[in-house]
């Protein structure tokens, strides 16, 4: 049978092999990732790109990100060497998932973020340390499809604000979630106010999306 000793000898064998923490991915996004879908966005992109002449400035990309306000595990400590038990005292508070909208362009700058917190009564206490200029908004869950179009739209009036278009127009790109796709208001609102919306295709975002890929994904860890 094979054992330790086999796989530490195997290893030693193929230094171009290592051993790694598998990402965990959905069986949507792992069927989702395909060559047709993705050059069909780069080919828009491209074409967004010849016809408006985007400046770094103005290629936003937004997501949104939830995370716990109780951590799933205890941070490490230092404790004595040999020391069989390290205890430390817990909340009995319940895990409340709070969301996050953020935005970043590909001059580097970031938006103030938008807090969506699953509650109906406003408590100004939560955005205390807040980066300057964030805002909250109160919901009573963060996921229902009709609340979640109507807080992007909310977003995106700040968005608009904070963007300035005018007859050079910005590129927002965003995933292909129906909160976006299947808003008329916001679509409208985009035209309206020289936005030009793209969408990542379905289930790819883990991948093409850089806010998700590079901010993201490192922040619960």
């Amino acid at each position: 049978m094979v054992g330790k000793n086999w796989l530490y000898g195997f290893l030693k064998r193929h230094p171009k092999l290592d051993q790694r923490y598998p990402e965990k991915t959905s069986i949507s996004r792992a069927k989702g990732i395909n060559r047709v879908a993705i050059n069909a966005f780069f080919d828009l992109l491209d074409s967004s790109y010849s016809k408006y002449k985007f400046s770094p400035n103005d290629i936003y990309n937004a997501d949104e990100t939830g995370t716990f306000t109780v951590a799933n595990k205890p941070s490490k400590v230092l404790a004595l060497r040999g020391k069989k038990q390290v205890n430390t005292l817990t909340s009995a508070e319940r895990k409340v998932l709070v969301t996050a909208e953020t935005c970043v362009n590909a001059a580097g700058n970031f938006l103030p973020p938008m807090f969506v917190f699953p509650r109906k009564k406003e408590n100004p206490v939560l955005m205390n340390d807040a980066p300057p200029g964030s805002f909250a908004v109160y919901y009573e869950s963060v996921w229902i499809n009709k609340e979640r179009i109507n807080k992007f739209l909310v977003w995106f009036k700040k968005f608009i604000e904070h963007s300035n278009p005018g007859p050079k127009k910005p590129v927002l790109i965003i995933d292909g979630h129906n909160s976006h796709t299947k808003s008329l208001e916001l679509v409208s609102l985009a035209r309206a106010n020289n936005v030009v919306l793209l969408c990542f295709p379905p289930h790819m975002t883990h991948r093409l999306q850089s806010v998700d890929v590079s901010f993201m994904a490192p922040l619960p860890r």
